[in-house]
């Protein structure tokens, strides 16, 4: 990907469904730091909302760098997200949950100054995961420092628009869950790092949950393909040593070498030849 200039801009994408209060609150926070100009847009795609939602966002259409899109149909997260991503401007893409609330610029200047700094990192987020396939099942782990992780929650997402020329949504996750997942995994199998950057208080996640059971066929159904199209594809940090096994195998690996090292000049004096 070519290098990102410092006064790259963000084009915000969000999905909206139902949750009219949750929402209206959301996008008020939006609203109010879109006039930076580091913002390009935000776009937003009414996922044919059934309550007062569709008719809020509806009527944000006249705002300066708003773009509302209508869909008369649910079209999942998979489908959503990629036609929002599709119609982005900005040289950064942050795509954002309708459940987040901001206060201030920051976070988005952080992930910027981070993407711009650092070629290599393909996704950033405020929620990072390191991973391990055990069993046939996913596992994740929370990282709660600033670093490099296997995923970021697709509640916050940002990377360079040039990356979806690469990877994409991939819709067999449809309509929801694991395919925030996948998407930095894609990212992950063509070379790039996925990074948690702390939000701070410029950034709150409220969560609500696109389906409360627990027991959804969707979500085992959709994490069983993720083992299956990634386990033994792409290295995951969650599967490496921690690190108290990591300074046990150090010291080992030391303690074997000495040993070799006393067994190799033994072994040396019993060979040497002796006088007669």
């Amino acid at each position: 990907m070519d290098k990102l200039g410092q006064d790259a801009r963000i084009s915000v994408v969000m999905l909206t469904h139902n949750d009219h209060h949750g929402t209206r609150r959301c996008l008020e926070s939006m609203l109010a730091v879109l006039p930076d100009a580091m913002f390009e847009e935000l776009i937003l795609l009414d996922n044919a909302s059934t309550d007062e939602t569709r008719e809020l966002v509806l009527s944000l259409g006249s705002i300066d760098k708003v773009r509302v899109i209508r869909s008369d149909s649910n079209l999942g997260v998979a489908r959503g997200r990629n036609r929002l991503f599709a119609l982005a401007r900005g040289a950064i893409v942050a795509s954002l949950d309708s459940d987040v609330e901001i206060a201030g610029t920051g976070f988005f200047r952080d992930a910027r100054a981070l993407l711009v700094r650092d070629p290599r990192i393909g996704i950033c987020g405020a929620s990072g995961y390191r991973v391990h396939f055990s069993g046939g099942q996913l596992h994740l782990k929370p990282y709660t420092r600033d670093g490099s992780v296997d995923c970021v929650s697709g509640f916050c997402q940002v990377f360079p628009r040039q990356l979806l020329q690469q990877v994409q949504i991939d819709t067999a996750f449809s309509p929801f869950w694991c395919e925030d997942t996948d998407f930095c995994f894609q990212a992950k199998a063509r070379g790039f790092r996925i990074h948690r950057l702390a939000p701070g208080p410029g950034l709150r996640h409220r969560y609500r949950s696109i389906d409360t059971r627990a027991d959804d066929p969707r979500k085992a159904r959709h994490e069983a393909l993720l083992v299956r199209k990634w386990s033994g594809r792409i290295r995951l940090i969650g599967e490496r040593p921690g690190p108290r096994l990591r300074r046990w195998l150090r010291r080992e690996r030391q303690r074997l070498g000495r040993l070799g090292v006393r067994l190799g000049q033994h072994v040396r004096r019993m060979l040497r030849p002796r006088p007669l």
